[in-house]
């Protein structure tokens, strides 16, 4: 059977908040601020309550560069109140030179405030995030999702934000 990706919030230039499956697939394509956050929470509120262990991937597809105080300040109160239904979080974050390992650098360290218990990765391109996600994903939270199928889905998310089917 196949699902869709269903597009839950978006706000054009700024973010797509997705859902396939029990994994939430964040696109962010300008600088998050604090209301896109608690935008987000929200999102996540109601994922939580439709399952009760979930993945989430959060795909940066620009030059966003870093949050501010408020924001870091939300993406962390936020998160903590997430950790304990979270099976895995991956982030994909393309790019290289300083802007990139600036926004590399704040991701780990809002993962190691956060003392988290679900597994974390940040990595450079889908294809590297798909080897490792199905698996954990798998083993976490007992819903099974191909590669292949994953592949599709955070391609059709990282190109457009719109609902595509991809196939089982």
């Amino acid at each position: 059977m196949t699902e869709t990706l269903r597009v839950l919030d978006q706000e054009p230039g700024q973010f797509a908040f997705l859902a396939w499956k029990n994994i939430t697939i964040v696109v962010w394509t300008g600088l998050p601020d604090a209301a896109a956050v608690r935008r987000l929470a929200a999102v996540g509120e109601t994922r939580m309550r439709e399952h009760s262990v979930l993945s989430d991937v959060h795909l940066v597809t620009g030059h966003i560069g870093l949050p501010d105080a408020e924001t870091r300040t939300a993406l962390v109160s936020e998160s903590r109140r997430a950790t304990g239904n979270l099976a895995a979080v991956g982030v994909v974050l393309g790019g290289s030179g300083f802007w990139a390992s600036a926004i590399r650098g704040f991701v780990t360290s809002v993962h190691v405030l956060l003392s988290a218990p679900f597994e974390f990765k940040i990595v450079s391109q889908v294809d590297e995030l798909v080897q490792w996600l199905p698996d954990v994903h798998a083993r976490r939270s007992g819903v099974q999702v191909s590669a292949e199928e994953l592949r599709c889905v955070l391609r059709s998310a990282q190109g457009h934000g719109l609902p595509e089917r991809c196939a089982s």
